[in-house]
């Protein structure tokens, strides 16, 4: 999914999906939410240009 709106629009949502506590069902304890259940995925841009997916 992509989200639409401007980068602070995109920046409220994900930080009002993260969760207060860490959920029982998030195995590391707090990153496996962003693969998990945020309400979209981050693209890394590396120095090179290649693009790392979560």
């Amino acid at each position: 999914m992509f989200l639409t709106g401007g980068i602070q629009d995109q920046l409220d949502l994900l930080r009002s999906s993260w969760p207060e506590e860490p959920n029982e069902d998030d195995l590391d304890g707090f990153g496996l939410w962003l693969l998990t259940e945020a309400p979209a995925g981050v693209v890394w841009i590396n120095p090179d240009g290649s693009e790392v997916w979560t």
